[in-house]
């Protein structure tokens, strides 16, 4: 038997119709494994430029979104009234809007600071986006508060027109607490919000770049900026 193995072994270099096969065979294995790993890689390549694109769009809809609101602030709470500059009292309550601003998360966007392949000024671009959404939540807590403080003078002040005496001169303590907060809040609204749109504007002017930089050859929203209190429109990019 093993004279017979021996044999066999020897004999096997030369034995062309089991090396035919058997290379045909293994080159076709290999070639197959060779595709199904390129087709994986491909898969995973395209599963990540996926989802890199997404939140790339999300970026751009937050920023945007964003100068949208504030610029919606600037209008309803400080458009002048015949050409002069409202005064805290003539500004009421501003109806609908948002409770929370938008969260950001440096994580979700890491992939913009890989330097291997853009060299554009990303983490400066995303430490200001970071920035601008704590500012816009500072604004919308204050516009919130304002908005509460108004409703609490305005039932106050129906209040303190039926009662006398001590009870009254409580009433109108309270009141010129409140309208000194509301005033205080008003003015840094008056303030902040300008200096909010032009933040979030400069954004939408850098932001585009950096993510072209990245995927030059890909197409992002974008808003045409306009002057003014006015909310801009978005558009192909």
């Amino acid at each position: 038997m093993w004279h017979a193995v021996w044999h066999w072994l020897i004999s096997l270099p030369g034995v062309t119709d089991f090396w035919n096969p058997f290379w045909a065979a293994a080159f076709g294995a290999l070639a197959g494994a060779a595709a199904a790993f390129e087709l994986e890689r491909r898969r995973r390549e395209a599963e990540r430029v996926r989802y890199e694109l997404g939140q790339c769009h999300i970026l751009l809809f937050i920023v945007i979104r964003m100068a949208s609101t504030v610029r919606d602030f600037q209008e309803q709470l400080f458009e002048p009234i015949d050409g002069r500059e409202r005064v805290w009292h003539e500004i009421g309550t501003l109806s609908g809007a948002p409770l929370h601003g938008p969260e950001f998360a440096f994580k979700d966007y890491a992939f913009l600071l890989d330097g291997s392949e853009t060299k554009s000024d990303a983490p400066g671009l995303l430490n200001k986006v970071y920035v601008s959404t704590i500012n816009f939540q500072a604004n919308v807590d204050r516009l919130r508060e304002r908005n509460e403080l108004w409703q609490q003078l305005q039932h106050v002040r129906f209040g303190s027109a039926f009662v006398q005496g001590e009870e009254a001169a409580e009433a109108m303590g309270h009141s010129a607490g409140l309208q000194h907060r509301i005033h205080e809040l008003t003015e840094w609204l008056r303030e902040d919000v300008p200096e909010g749109i032009a933040e979030l504007d400069a954004l939408q002017t850098v932001l585009p770049g950096v993510i072209r930089a990245r995927f030059p050859t890909k197409h992002f929203i974008r808003s045409e900026l306009k002057p003014g209190p006015t909310t801009p429109a978005p558009s192909a990019d």
